[in-house]
């Protein structure tokens, strides 16, 4: 699984084709068939024609009956449930969801699944078992080490920061300064993963925590 976050519902189409392009460049594969509910961003003009020249079968579920998208229905559901029990325990900041939903869909892609037989989707996909010796707790308080020549030989060789997962295009770790609030992309980072610093500060109940 990949995740595209995006703010707008309008966003979806375009977001679709990015996906379909990039299962034909990986795996040299292309959708069949796709089968959603009858929500406007699907059920449009210019989706079905996109469909149409790709020769992609569109399939709707009935008026009021999400029983028929029931797969996908479930997997949102756990996405949604795993996605709010990280923000919940680590007290992140609602502001930084897409980066628990990243993480989310990371664990589930290398976890062993019982719909798979007890594989996982990356030995599947990529025909490798998965490492977990380098998964970390999300939100628990890190330290990244600079590089000496990147500062001051006086400065701290660190700071500290919030663990938030693992970036799509670099082998390390993202890491979230609290000082300036930006993000940080080190492969060595030392961690704490008994504290966590946002819950210091305050954050929304766990009710608030709500996806679609």
């Amino acid at each position: 699984m990949w995740t595209f976050p995006i703010r707008r519902k309008s966003q979806v189409f375009e977001t679709f084709k990015s996906l379909t392009q990039l299962i034909h460049t990986q795996f040299l594969q292309k959708f069949k068939s796709l089968q959603c509910d009858n929500a406007d961003e699907y059920n449009n003009e210019l989706f079905q024609q996109y469909c149409i020249d790709h020769g992609l079968i569109f399939h709707f579920s009935c008026p009021q009956t999400s029983s028929q998208n029931g797969k996908a229905k479930c997997k949102i559901r756990t996405i949604n449930n795993m996605t709010r029990t990280m923000l919940a325990h680590s007290y992140v900041l609602l502001s930084l969801w897409h980066h628990a939903l990243d993480m989310t869909t990371y664990l589930l892609n290398i976890l062993p699944c019982k719909t798979l037989q007890n594989n996982s989707p990356t030995l599947l996909l990529y025909h490798r078992d998965p490492t977990y010796t380098h998964l970390r707790v999300f939100g628990c308080l890190c330290y990244p080490l600079f590089p000496s020549y990147t500062i001051h030989k006086l400065q701290p060789l660190s700071t500290q920061c919030v663990f938030l997962g693992y970036p799509s295009n670099h082998r390390g770790y993202k890491c979230y300064d609290l000082s300036n609030r930006k993000l940080i992309i080190l492969r060595h980072v030392i961690f704490d993963e008994t504290k966590f610093p946002f819950t210091k500060m305050h954050s929304p109940s766990l009710e608030s925590y709500h996806f679609t």
